[in-house]
Formats: structure tokens, C-alpha cells, sequence
């Protein structure tokens, strides 16, 4: 990932702060430079080679990612929820800690309720490769992420919403 060092002086100017702790803070600086107007670009012929041991292409730690990735991406919420606009959405359920901690709960309890077996024994090589399992560590990810951001997520939520380095309309420069 490459930034313009113009794009970084008007973000750090309009007094941006990282919410993110130790992961997806890739994931925050792109929402946040879309917020601010600027396009993201993806190179196609940009290419890289991952060598990963054998100990990582397991569906054990596969789970185990997933769930962490998830938690971690609980962080970005406020940017997501901003650019997507909800929070000026009347029709939808407010963007609040509360709210999302209903959803991703209920989320669990269906699974439970429909898939007891695959809530309990996620990593029986059975279900290896299978969806809802993704999706299970998908909302217990999530359950620890919201967890974890408790006390801050609401306030998170309202500082991006009204932060002073985001472009009003988020038109989008060049």
C-alpha cells in the first residue's frame, strides 16, 4: 500500500487519529482516505508472493483467523457505517454498540438454534471448508471485537461521523 504524502498531511491536519490497536489499520487508513475524498486505486499487475508454513493451512488456525480478523474489524465499524451513510438513515436501526451487539448476538443464536453442531465443534474436520462455519467465527469474531471496543465504540462512532478532515459529500478528488 502506497499514500500520498498530501493525503496523509490533509488527514493528519484535519486531525485524524487511528481508532485500530494492532490490526487493520490498512483497512482504516483506505476508509478513511475515502471519506476524505480521495480515490483508491488497485493495481492488477501488482503481485505478491505470501510463503506460508504448513502449521497456517490448517482449518484450525484458519478458524482461529477468521474469528480474529473479524474482532479486529469491529475498529473500522464507524468508517464503514459512515461511508455507507446509515447514520443518516431513517429506515434503519441506529449504529449504536448496543444495536450491533443485538444483531451479531441474534446472529449466534440462530446459528445455535440451527446449527448446534457446528457452533459446538467448529474444527471437527467434517465441516472443513464449510460456510456456515465461516460464518459462525464470522459473529464470534465479532462478539469479541464489540467486546472489546465497548467502552469507545459509540464515541468512535460520532467522531468519524463528524470528524474535520472528511470531505463534505465525500466527492472524490483526483
Amino acid at each position: 500500500m502506497t499514500v500520498r504524502a498530501r493525503a496523509w498531511r490533509d488527514l493528519r491536519r484535519g486531525g485524524f487519529r487511528f481508532l485500530t490497536v494492532f490490526a487493520a489499520e490498512d483497512n482504516e487508513i483506505s476508509l478513511a482516505l475515502r471519506l476524505a475524498g480521495w480515490n483508491l486505486l488497485l493495481d492488477e499487475q501488482l503481485r505478491l508472493t505470501h510463503v506460508l508454513p504448513a502449521t497456517r493451512l490448517t482449518w484450525t488456525y484458519f478458524c482461529e483467523l477468521q474469528r480474529s480478523r473479524f474482532a479486529s474489524m469491529v475498529a473500522v465499524d464507524p468508517y464503514r457505517l459512515a461511508i455507507d451513510g446509515s447514520a443518516e438513515s431513517t429506515h434503519r436501526l441506529p449504529n449504536t454498540w448496543a444495536t450491533q451487539l443485538a444483531i451479531t448476538a441474534m446472529a449466534l443464536l440462530r446459528n445455535l438454534i440451527m446449527r448446534p453442531h457446528k457452533m459446538i465443534w467448529p474444527r471437527a474436520s467434517t465441516f472443513e471448508g464449510d460456510d456456515d462455519v465461516f460464518r459462525i467465527q464470522l459473529h464470534r469474531g465479532r462478539l469479541a471485537g464489540l467486546i472489546r471496543y465497548r467502552r469507545e465504540y459509540d464515541a468512535n462512532v460520532r467522531a468519524v461521523a463528524d470528524a474535520a478532515w472528511r470531505e463534505p459529500g465525500q466527492r472524490v478528488r483526483a
